[in-house]
């Protein structure tokens, strides 16, 4: 009796961490994991001190994405509609022509753009 209580107690704290790692692991690419959207448009600076204070299922080493790891997720559409309710992401490139601006990622025009860094537009963190 004793066996079987240790046994199904040990399933159930298999089956819980199973089921806690299922939300994070559908937000899985190759470059790594991908938080939820932030809920409010943020300035390229908000942005950045927003990820690198997220914390978010159970982690709290969070950043800003490279363009190439937003194109990446663009690219292989694993999201879906994750993505569909943002058109414009920030990422953590800076652009080479001037320090006010910053590289942000148009997923309505397939495509990258430079911005001003006090533009407010959506967020999504990466470990």
């Amino acid at each position: 009796m004793k066996k079987c209580l240790v046994l199904l107690v040990l399933c159930l704290v298999c089956l819980a961490f199973a089921s806690c790692g299922h939300a994070n692991a559908q937000r899985r690419s190759r470059s790594g994991f991908w938080s939820e959207r932030s809920e409010s448009a943020m300035t390229w600076q908000e942005a950045s001190d927003y990820c690198d204070s997220l914390e978010e299922d159970g982690f709290d080493n969070w950043r800003l994405p490279t363009k190439h790891e937003l194109f990446e997720i663009m690219k292989r559409n694993e999201f879906g509609t994750k993505f569909g309710d943002s058109a414009i992401l920030w990422s953590s490139s800076e652009s080479n022509v001037s320090g006010d601006l910053s590289v942000v990622v148009n997923f309505t025009k397939n495509e990258e753009e430079e911005l001003p860094k006090h533009t407010r537009v959506g967020v999504r963190c990466i470990r």
